[in-house]
């Protein structure tokens, strides 16, 4: 299984909300809902930003998202339309780059 899905599955299986979603909300708002406040974090860039000529905008985004002390590096695409709808139109990136184990005596 590689990081991206089992990101996604956690995230399903303890709040019903995929990786996707998570990441589009933390980009374009820059801050992650208050249920994640103990297990995920965000921090990104916007590092391309273009208006389409039906109004819609597209944005690439990198940064790091951290998981239940997984440190994530991403790069994804979002599209959002002049209507409100928004959604990652793809992941580029998502690999672990660092990890904490520990054991509970």
């Amino acid at each position: 299984m590689d990081a991206l899905t089992a990101a996604d599955r956690l995230l399903t299986g303890l709040y019903q909300v995929g990786l996707e979603d998570v990441l589009c909300e933390g980009c374009l708002t820059g801050q992650l809902p208050a249920q994640f406040e103990k297990d995920a974090a965000i921090a990104r860039r916007c590092i391309r930003m273009q208006v389409d000529e039906d109004g819609g905008q597209s944005f690439t985004f990198e940064g790091t998202f951290t998981l239940m002390e997984v440190r994530y590096n991403f790069r994804c695409h979002i599209f959002a339309d002049l209507g409100g709808q928004r959604f990652v139109s793809d992941i580029v990136l998502f690999e672990p780059v660092e990890w904490q184990t520990r054991v509970v005596v």
